[in-house]
């Protein structure tokens, strides 16, 4: 079988899609993961599921499912917290590369942020396009940073986001996707919905209320991009 991958972390991210896509949702279980398919005009059959948080959940399932199925492209709509001004939350990031914000092997000759054997970033299918912006959010295109936490003011490190070239957001599965992809010869596409600002003071309940809201907005952008 030959699908799109559709990878959403959480459950309250995967709400928007439920919501915007009901009636054309499938159940289908494929190798043990569960998910749901469904017909998009532009990129056919979608299988969409979700991923679950983390570096290593992203790569377990993906590993599965390359090994079930003939991956067109992958796709990972997700929540992230803003790191630069110019974003506010409900806007979307339509991201054109991905990196690691907690990876160094420097002392090697790589640069920072780069995994061993891979480019500095991750670049995504979709670094060209321009999409216009809605009634109500922004979408913004730049880079997209990955790190093993949920980050506040108070972790973030400003040497170290020094060494990126204007990150817009950060999460915590966008590069594990990016990598992945670059093994598989894959195309990858990077949407993340701005749920929160990490210089905000206690943007764990930002990012609660706004979550679903802010996935809706990656939702509408997705379908723009494949229906």
């Amino acid at each position: 079988m030959e699908a799109v991958l559709l990878a959403i972390p959480m459950e309250s991210e995967f709400k928007a899609l439920k919501m915007a896509l009901n009636e054309r949702l499938e159940p289908k279980t494929i190798n043990g993961i569960s998910g749901y398919t469904f017909i998009s005009k532009k990129k056919g059959l979608v299988f969409a599921y979700e991923s679950k948080v983390g570096r290593v959940n992203t790569a377990l399932d993906l590993g599965i499912l390359a090994a079930s199925l003939d991956i067109k492209e992958i796709i990972n709509l997700g929540s992230a917290g803003a790191l630069s001004n110019k974003l506010k939350p409900l806007d979307v990031v339509l991201a054109t590369a991905s990196a690691y914000y907690d990876v160094d092997v420097t002392r090697f000759g790589y640069k920072y942020g780069q995994m061993c054997g891979c480019p500095a970033t991750f670049e995504t299918a979709t670094a060209n396009i321009k999409l216009k912006d809605r009634t109500g959010f922004k979408i913004h295109y730049g880079l997209n940073l990955t790190v093993e936490s949920f980050m506040t003011a108070a972790l973030i490190d400003k040497d170290k986001l020094n060494k990126f070239n204007d990150p817009l957001c950060i999460d915590m599965e966008g590069a594990a996707f990016g990598q992945c992809a670059y093994r598989l010869n894959k195309p990858y596409t990077l949407i993340r919905a701005i749920s929160d600002s990490v210089n905000n003071e206690a943007n764990e309940l930002e990012h609660e209320e706004l979550v679903t809201k802010c996935c809706q907005n990656a939702v509408d952008v997705l379908l723009e991009l494949i229906d």
